[in-house]
């Protein structure tokens, strides 16, 4: 055994103390071993009632105690008979969930995570006065200190190197829980909930009827006014209270990128050191907890600490499972508790244990440590030739297994580190040992055997060529470094070669020869010849091993999937996999995990694409207290299907339609987001997982963002990050490809796409999925395949569709017979929502009702009813309304401005322009054709982005070379803000400034110094897609408004040339190789200087090639392609 089993009660050290059953079950899955199998062999004292589960955690002797009621009374008491009946308790581990208080910056404390107590405070044990409640005294300066050893352990822990080690032993005994339960029947209880389910509210944000005007919620303001039983008792969903303010943290977002990108690290718990509050009531009070934590510096509570701290030496180790509020569930308990177990076992694996009375003295004899040097200097000599084939391949290998595992069992029992394992200490033990490692020296002492029995051949000297595919260090390097034996090889023959004739009882050949002899023999090679003979010598070695461990067998965590994931190549774990049939569960399954592992993420990575949620992420969240009406069943009266049903019990597919600018996708993304459409989902999926996936169209973006293959990626990548086991079933073609190892992985065809699909949709354990696809209408290609393959993905039971398009033929003939609602009929009171609280609301427009309030109100009523259900209308009015107010228009005045409103879209626009001064018109012009150029490439190529700070060089420095020092990045900044506000003033609003960035914090060429700036790595926009549908049309370039002047020579294609020019040189650095945007930036620069001369020979190129910029870049050795009047294709 690893742990020889307590013959009495008070040899156990250790006391594992649980208040509910969920804790006491996920404590339960720590265990190595239980010592009660057979029934309970140790008893308790008289007159103590707990009931106890002994057993093995680590090397250390555990006795766990299930509490009978939560509390700190019930807690003390079952303390105080636990240390009655084992009396040679240490310690006391009180594991299960708590409440967090969470904190700010670098130390958020986010569900999941788990609290180790530092020492505890009784914080409702006191005094109430009429005024304030007093705290009587603290556990921290009376007996609630810890004892000198925990004091220790707690401090170590502390450190950086203590603290990650805590942190790394939780995360792996996590994944051991987890996998263990897997097997069970009660697989998935302790999985990670998703970041989706961490929500933290702001603190005055109670969980209570939100507009509710028949309880006492609607008197509920302050922390302490009561709200009404049923809401006590009802989930935030149904409340309403879960659209409330959330706080934004730093290192939730971080794990919701690691969630989506199918990272294992999302569920990595963090471990926190701290003041605990202990309390017989349950923290609901998100006031109160805030005042605790800024007062005493509390970060959790429980009930149950301070009982068992005053009876024994106790630690207190917690998994989060909420924030202490009243917006509790009970979602996270689970893994919050398994988090704390994980946490309990590696704790105890960090602790130190004291010597007992009696032990042995430290382990001085050296005979077993140079006996295994010997052993392993000279395996490392036998190696197989390189032309030998497969078998001589697979055969090298399981040579290469078996010294592995004995080199990993020499790691694990410590045996030669200055603390080996306690079992070495013992002479007979040592004696064992050295006489197996002396076994493996004589199978390689003598050459005849080995070449006669063995069928290994001796080649001297070291230029033998081993096998790349079978190198030893393969699998043997990462413990050989761990041991110190990196240099092994032939050099570490011991000198120790009487104390290793001893442990034999006979004379070594080795011993005999002279020092220049040993010398030639250290130079010597081993090669395999045949195979046969060989794997006897295989068998011999593993039949050692075996015995080594029978000796001593090793207690410690192995290193074993570690050592495997250090294999880079797929061809050397295939061989290892397929060499490991004796060891199915040590190594075969481990490099099978880590093979499909390695291929699951090739095909994603191949999948996924950069802007895959770019367009979703560019939409402007509803306006408060919109769209909610979407997910609440319609009044009899109102014209649309119920979507809130369709949600709940639907099939098929929902058409949400409404013509351009009406808020389509404002409103799939609230859909799609909103937690109300989650819970409505998990109803239609019942006892079934749900899942979602999603996709905005955007016909102004990248190919991948507006065709069917890009659905189909984006949506794939989405469900199969949830499902990777999936992929080899869906995704067969990208599965082989992947596991053969090709370069490169192509994308899956539309056929295999559907059938990948398919096989989505029928798979009974996969759950229920509900797929959000927004603007159909955007569908680059022939719209009929589009809306056949929408079709195609709802045909299966498992899975619907909502989608939205305008209201284009094609649509309306594939979808008027389906569940639908048709927006521009719906959003009446919506505008008027929007309306009211941007002009209604208005300061300016407040006091102006005073001295007219029908005239307020009709200006108003007029908005909403000549915006026709155009939300987009709407908000271009609103800001014409605005502006009126600052210049101190009466009412008069702005209805006069909404009577000259035109009520089409596209007159919007011209409207919006003939407002602009004519003074400013021509650079309105330019502006508008740069960017409408600059977008229209990047629909048919990879072109990047218009970067502010190019086209504010351009603006700034019009047909200048570009300058050659780096601008500073205060000159970079005033650039952009010029630009900023000439958008502005001169081009009617049609162009914006967008400093929203990329879920990896910025966009993916950024023209920052060492500081990000939002402004300087801003790109120019649109500020709608129509805006560029409108200037599609020729016509517009001739109206008056966006005339040039005569003399003008602008040309869209040059000055866009010499702005990516302009910004290469803000990338390049002498002294580093070019950077990645540089390079681009002049490809790019190239290409519109090459469409210039093609559109207009205007003898453009020639200035940018010889008289610009290229001359000062082309002495670069990376531009060795860039030269003078060098073809280069225009877009």
């Amino acid at each position: 055994m690893p742990v020889s089993r307590p013959s009495r009660r008070d040899e156990f050290e250790i006391a594992i103390i649980c208040a509910l059953p969920l804790e006491y079950d996920a404590v339960s899955y720590t265990f190595d071993e239980f010592w009660d199998q057979d029934g309970d062999q140790y008893g308790r004292a008289r007159n103590d009632p707990n009931t106890y589960t002994t057993g093995r955690i680590g090397s250390s002797n555990v006795v766990l105690a299930l509490l009978s009621r939560m509390g700190k009374t019930s807690a003390a008491s079952a303390a105080a008979s636990i240390s009655m009946s084992y009396s040679g308790l240490r310690m006391a581990l009180l594991v299960g969930i708590c409440g967090a208080a969470p904190r700010n910056g670098e130390n958020e404390i986010l569900l999941g995570d788990v609290v180790i107590s530092s020492s505890v405070i009784e914080y409702d044990f006191g005094r109430q006065y009429p005024d304030k409640f007093i705290r009587k005294d603290t556990l921290q300066d009376s007996h609630g200190r810890p004892n000198k050893d925990i004091r220790s352990l707690l401090v170590t822990l502390e450190t950086d190197r203590g603290l990650d080690r805590l942190e790394q032993g939780t995360i792996s005994f996590l994944q051991t829980l987890q996998a263990a339960v897997s097997k069970t029947k009660h697989r998935g209880k302790y999985g990670y909930p998703g970041t989706l389910e961490d929500t933290l509210f702001e603190t005055s944000h109670r969980h209570k009827h939100h507009g509710s005007p028949n309880c006492a919620c609607r008197d509920c303001f302050n922390d302490s006014d009561p709200v009404c039983e049923k809401a006590i008792n009802s989930s935030c969903v149904n409340l309403g209270c879960n659209n409330g303010p959330v706080v934004d943290r730093e290192r939730l977002r971080a794990k919701q990128r690691a969630e989506r990108d199918g990272e294992s690290t999302a569920q990595h718990p963090t471990v926190h050191i701290g003041l605990v509050a202990s309390g017989d009531k349950v923290m609901k009070s998100a006031a109160e907890r805030d005042r605790l934590s800024k007062e005493e510096g509390v970060i959790a509570f429980d009930m149950e600490g301070a009982g068992v701290w005053e009876e024994l030496p106790c630690i207190i180790v917690k998994g989060v499972c909420d924030y202490a509020d009243s917006h509790k569930n009970k979602k996270w308990q689970r893994f919050a508790a398994a988090t704390a177990a994980s946490a309990a076992k590696a704790l105890l694996k960090c602790s130190i244990k004291a010597d007992k009375p009696g032990s042995n003295p430290p382990f001085s004899e050296r005979t077993a440590t140079d006996a295994f040097k010997d052993a392993i200097g000279l395996l490392n000599r036998i190696t197989a030739s390189q032309d030998q084939g497969h078998d001589t391949s697979i055969l090298a290998t399981k040579f290469d297994i078996e010294k592995y595992f004995l080199l990993q069992w020499a790691e694990r029992v410590n045996l030669l580190k200055q603390n080996p394992d306690e079992r070495l200490r013992n002479p007979d033990t040592q004696d064992s040992i050295a006489n197996v490692l002396a076994c493996i020296c004589g199978l390689l002492a003598d050459t005849s055997q080995m070449e006669q029995v063995y069928g290994i051949n001796r080649h001297d000297g070291i230029s033998t060529p081993s096998n790349t595919q079978n190198d030893v260090p393969t699998m043997c390097s990462p413990s050989l470094d761990r041991l110190g034996l990196a240099s092994g090889g032939p050099g570490f023959i011991s000198k120790s070669r009487n104390r290793l004739t001893h442990a034999r009882g006979k004379t070594s050949t080795a011993e005999e020869v002279s020092a220049e002899t040993k010398k030639e023999r250290e130079k010597a090679r081993w090669v395999i010849q045949d195979n046969e003979k060989f794997g006897t010598f295989v068998a011999e070695l593993a039949r050692c091993t075996m015995m080594l461990r029978d000796a001593v067998l090793p207690t410690s965590e192995s290193n074993t999937r570690k050592d495997l994931e250090e294999i880079r190549d797929l061809g050397h774990l295939k061989v290892v996999m397929e060499a490991a049939t004796d060891h199915l569960t040590t190594i075969a399954e481990p490099t099978r995990e880590i093979i499909d592992l390695r291929c699951t993420k090739r095909i994603l990575s191949t999948l996924w694409f950069r802007m895959i949620d770019d367009r979703r992420e560019t939409i402007t969240d509803a306006h408060r207290e919109t769209f909610q009406w979407a997910l609440e069943p319609p009044a009899y009266h109102q014209p649309w299907d119920d979507l809130s049903r369709w949600l709940r019990a639907g099939s098929g597919i929902y058409w949400i339609a409404g013509k351009a600018g009406s808020g389509k996708s404002t409103l799939m993304k609230y859909i799609y987001s909103s937690a109300v459409t989650k819970y409505l989902l998990s109803e239609w999926a019942g006892d079934s997982p749900c899942s979602t996936a999603d996709f905005f169209f955007w016909y102004l973006g990248t190919p991948e963002q507006k065709t069917q293959g890009g659905l189909s990626r984006a949506l794939l990548y989405k469900i199969l990050s949830s499902h990777p086991n999936l992929i080899p079933e869906a995704l067969p073609a990208m599965w082989k490809e992947a596991y053969d190892g090709s370069d490169r992985i192509g994308c899956p065809s539309p056929a295999e796409a559907k059938k990948a699909f398919r096989v989505i949709s029928t798979s009974p354990d996969l759950g229920r999925f509900c797929l959000f696809i927004d603007g159909l209408d955007e569908y680059f290609g022939n719209y009929q395949d589009g809306i056949s393959f929408v079709k195609s993905l709802a045909a299966g039971q498992n899975v619907k569709v909502i989608v939205s398009s305008r209201p284009i033929p094609d649509c309306v003939a594939a979808f008027r017979e389906l569940p639908q609602l048709n927006l521009p009929d719906l959003t009446r009171q919506d505008i008027r929502t929007y309306v009211q609280d941007v002009i209604g609301n208005n300061p300016d427009m407040a006091r102006l009702s005073e001295d007219d309030p029908c005239g307020s109100k009709q200006i108003i009523s007029d908005l909403v009813d000549k915006s026709s259900g155009v939300f987009l209308w709407v908000i271009l009015a609103c800001r014409s309304l605005i502006s009126g107010l600052a210049r101190y228009d009466d009412t008069a005045e702005l209805q006069r401005r909404v009577n000259d409103l035109p009520p089409e879209l596209e007159d919007m626009f011209q409207h919006m322009l003939l407002k602009v001064e004519p003074r400013y018109r021509s650079q309105a012009s330019r502006l508008l054709r740069l960017c409408y150029e600059e977008q229209k490439a990047q629909m048919w190529t990879e072109v990047n982005g218009n970067h502010a700070l190019g086209l504010a060089l351009v603006i700034d420095y019009h047909l200048k070379p570009p300058p050659i020092e780096v601008l500073s990045e205060e000159k970079k900044v005033r650039l952009c803000r010029r630009l900023e506000g000439r958008l502005r003033s001169h081009c009617g609003g049609l162009l914006e400034l967008v400093k929203r960035h990329d879920s990896d914090g910025r966009w993916r060429f950024c023209f920052c110094g060492p500081v990000h700036d939002d402004l300087i790595d801003a790109r120019v926009c649109f500020m709608h897609r129509t805006v560029f549908e409108f200037l599609g049309d020729e016509t517009v370039w001739k109206l008056d408004c966006l005339k040039m002047e005569a003399d003008n020579k602008f040309h869209a294609a040059a000055d866009l040339s010499l702005g990516r020019l302009h910004l290469a040189m803000q990338s390049l650095d002498k002294q580093s190789p070019l950077e990645a945007q540089a390079l681009s930036c002049i490809r790019d620069g190239v290409r519109w200087g090459s469409k210039a001369d093609h559109d207009a020979p205007l003898n453009r190129e020639k200035y940018i090639l010889e008289d610009g910029a290229v001359p000062r870049l082309a002495p670069r050795p990376e531009l060795h392609w860039l030269k003078p009047h060098q073809e280069s294709a225009p877009f």
